[in-house]
């Protein structure tokens, strides 16, 4: 098995994170898809590395992985890394992107920033994640709209800072 690690503070060069990595068919895999934490009854998870040969066989271009979680059955910055690296490279191997994403919560902005870092920074075998996405889409814990787009500002700005121009994407609540 491949072993990941996450590396602190930036790692030289970074991989490269243009918007070319949103072209194509992409699927989403969220925690609940992979993380044994997450299964009923003690169920295997129904994606793991191997499932990469499936998504690469059906056409697949981009993995939309859910990276970092802020649960209590996620206790670090990244949901199971020694899962995620393995998929990672898996996937490159089959010639799938792979965008990392988190779904903050806005209560606390440097909690939030710290997993966006450590998806930016995580590598498995020299590999990082091609794209980081943020999903925009949480609003149980700032209730209030303009409060959390205060905070969702702020965020993105802290982000951007920390991305420099690599290309971010962002996933919002669908319009009503």
């Amino acid at each position: 098995a491949a072993s990941a690690q996450v590396v602190l503070g930036p790692v030289t060069p970074p991989p490269r994170r243009d918007i070319s990595v949103y072209r194509g068919l992409g699927t989403w895999v969220d925690a609940y898809d992979f993380s044994p934490q997450y299964q009923p009854n003690g169920a295997p998870p129904p994606v793991t590395p191997d499932s990469m040969d499936d998504l690469a066989a059906a056409g697949v271009k981009t993995l939309y992985l859910q990276a970092a979680k802020d649960d209590i059955r996620s206790p670090g910055d990244l949901v199971n890394p020694e899962i995620l690296g393995p998929m990672l490279n898996r996937a490159h191997a089959r010639g799938i992107k792979v965008v990392a994403w988190y779904l903050p919560k806005f209560y606390d902005l440097d909690s939030d920033m710290r997993r966006f870092l450590a998806m930016r920074d995580f590598r498995a075998n020299g590999e990082g994640f091609d794209g980081i996405g943020n999903d925009i889409e949480w609003t149980r814990d700032v209730p209030n709209h303009a409060e959390r787009s205060l905070r969702l500002i702020e965020l993105s700005r802290r982000l951007r800072a920390a991305m420099g121009s690599a290309a971010l994407s962002a996933i919002p609540l669908p319009p009503v």
